[in-house]
């Protein structure tokens, strides 16, 4: 009842803005009505004056174009009269519903001259003696104006009486129509809804107010009934509540609730009979229950990687240590063993010069433990270089430097390098290795068996390629190369295979020998 009270009270509140959006709403149908009672007229004024034929008409007029052009229009496009000026507003051309004694053209020559002036295309309203007019007017203007702004050939106007059936046209259905001639002013009244429009002269100035009226009763009826109505809804309200508020103890408030102490206990137990439901709520407990599932099997899951990423932590701790380890066996190889061996050589050498007596048979045999200690030193030498191709932590350049230092400690031959830097990822890492040995194989073969005195390798990181290049000043590429020299070569073309790499081996103008190796980035 209280909720009635003050819905009734309120609906006296918006009474008056029901009413003016009434009024806004009459308003707003009434000038539609007009703009659309006032198409044909502004359409038959358009057409009319921009025609190449009215344009001739006004320079000399002929009844009988005028005949069968204009009378008929006048019936056709319901206006009262229609007029015909030349430039200068001089009358031309009239014709009218009553005949020459009909309806006469308000304004002197002068007068519309000025409205044609201060409008191209006028339109006002005018009291004459058989009513009140609407008239409207536009420039004669030839066909092939489409922006019509030529000089005015000539004008023409058109009137349309408003009388009781251009009333009916505008007004909307249940409404009453009057027309208010100045000095007359619309009036407000309590019990009607009412709209007007103001109508013009030619001076812009208001002369009438066309005004249509409603009965207020037809729209605040409704209002009689509204207590009977309020109360029945209040009642079906209050009902529908209550069942509501039911039901949803029952299909709502019970499942969050399991939902609730499900995941505040971390248990799928409360929810064990929810997930047995069809419903909305049991498809969730179903998946809530699931999801503990998985994080169990997520938790045993992340133990068991942690214990693999522990192992092969390890693992990597160890393969690091046999690295360094290998790296530095290579080093005392080279230091010790290699130097060993070197000078056991260089003694054989010296026991062969001091001492030419020597049969040829032991002179033989020191030559032979001469090239067994050599070969031995270069099955070291092979070796070592193995233990020194490794990939640096941090880029495939520091491995090149590192393995050119260490080239270069290993022989009296100046090496040379320009080394661009070349990250670990840009190429695969299988060619990052071939790469290296590549480049290991092609210095020792030019140690061994060019005969150079200086060698020089380059790196170079292009856009789309990595280039590497190592030159000598030795003997080139003899016709018969020696065995070691040729296996060498062998590996260099398989390696470059296997690394998808261009590979180009030529001898250098003016001596030496160059290989070219170009890798696409992967």
């Amino acid at each position: 009842m209280l909720t009635t009270f003050f819905t009734h009270q309120t609906e006296r509140a918006e009474r008056e803005v029901l009413v003016e959006s009434a009024e806004a709403a009459l308003d707003k149908s009434v000038r539609q009505l007009a703009d659309l009672a006032g198409n044909g007229m502004r359409k038959f004024v358009e057409d009319y004056s921009w025609w190449n034929e009215m344009v001739d008409f006004v320079a000399d007029p002929d009844p009988i174009w005028a005949e069968d052009n204009l009378e008929d229009s006048l019936e056709f496009w319901e206006v009262s009269g229609l007029w015909v000026f030349d430039p200068s507003a001089k009358l031309v051309y009239q014709l009218t519903q009553g005949g020459t004694d009909g309806m006469q053209f308000p304004l002197t020559q002068k007068e519309l001259w000025e409205a044609c002036q201060a409008n191209s295309f006028p339109h006002f309203f005018r009291s004459t003696p058989l009513g009140f007019v609407e008239f409207r007017g536009a420039p004669i203007q030839p066909g092939s104006d489409d922006d019509r702004d030529s000089l005015a050939k000539g004008w023409f106007l058109v009137g349309r009486a408003w009388d009781e059936r251009l009333f009916n046209k505008i007004a909307p259905a249940g409404t009453q129509v009057s027309l208010q001639i100045l000095p007359i002013a619309p009036q407000r009244s309590d019990d009607s809804i009412k709209t007007s429009l103001p109508l013009v002269n030619e001076f812009g100035n208001v002369i009438a107010y066309f005004e249509v009226t409603r009965d207020r009763d037809d729209i605040l009826r409704w209002q009689e009934s509204g207590i009977d109505e309020t109360l029945i809804a209040l009642i079906f309200a209050i009902g529908s509540v209550t069942l509501l508020l039911v039901l949803l103890g029952i299909w709502i408030v019970r499942p969050v609730r399991a939902i609730d102490r499900s995941l505040r206990e971390i248990s799928s137990a409360p929810l064990k009979d929810l997930a047995k439901s069809p419903g909305e709520f049991g498809e969730i407990a179903r998946l809530i229950t699931a999801s503990f599932e998985h994080a169990t099997q997520l938790r045993s899951e992340t133990e068991q990687r942690r214990e693999t990423e522990t192992a092969l932590r390890q693992s990597e701790e160890t393969l690091q240590q046999t690295l360094s380890d290998r790296a530095q066996l290579g080093l005392n190889l080279h230091d010790h063993t290699i130097q060993t061996l070197y000078a056991s050589g260089m003694s054989l050498v010296a026991l062969e010069n001091r001492s030419p007596e020597l049969p040829p048979e032991a002179r033989t045999t020191i030559q032979q433990v001469r090239q067994n200690l050599q070969n031995t030193i270069d099955q070291l030498r092979s070796y070592i270089g193995e233990t020194e191709t490794t990939i640096s932590s941090n880029s495939v350049s520091e491995s090149v430097i590192t393995m050119i230092s260490f080239l270069r400690n290993t022989s009296q031959v100046q090496i040379e390098a320009e080394i661009d830097d070349l990250p670990n990822d840009l190429l695969r890492a299988e060619q990052n290795i071939h790469l290296l040995q590549i480049l290991r194989e092609a210095v020792t073969n030019a140690l061994r068996h060019a005969q150079a005195k200086s060698i020089k390798v380059f790196l170079q990181v292009m856009p789309g390629s990595v280039r590497l290049r190592v030159e000598d000043d030795g003997i080139g590429l003899p016709q018969k190369t020696p065995e070691a020299a040729s296996q060498g070569l062998l590996n260099i073309h398989k390696r470059a295979e296997l690394a998808a790499a261009r590979l180009e081996i030529k001898t250098r103008p003016g001596g030496g020998t160059r290989i070219d190796l170009g890798f696409n980035p992967q």
